[in-house]
């Protein structure tokens, strides 16, 4: 989360922009996953978090996402 410059403990939108579908994955520093969603293609935004520095934010497919506040 560091690396995205997102702050600890906020809760932001996530939004997938483009026309494939993306799988996102949070988990914590024991890789244990605390958030999982699925964002179809020209997604809603949906909530995510809050999070911790130390959590990992793993995004699977070949789309583009949007995070805001």
């Amino acid at each position: 989360m560091k690396d995205l410059d997102l702050m600890e403990n906020i809760i932001y939108n996530i939004q997938n922009g483009s026309s494939a579908t993306i799988f996102m994955i949070i988990v914590d520093d024991n890789e244990q996953i605390i958030e999982s969603r699925r964002l179809p293609a020209n997604s809603a935004k949906y909530n995510i978090g809050p999070f911790k520095y130390d959590d990992k934010l793993v995004i699977l497919g070949s789309g583009s996402i949007t995070i805001t506040e």
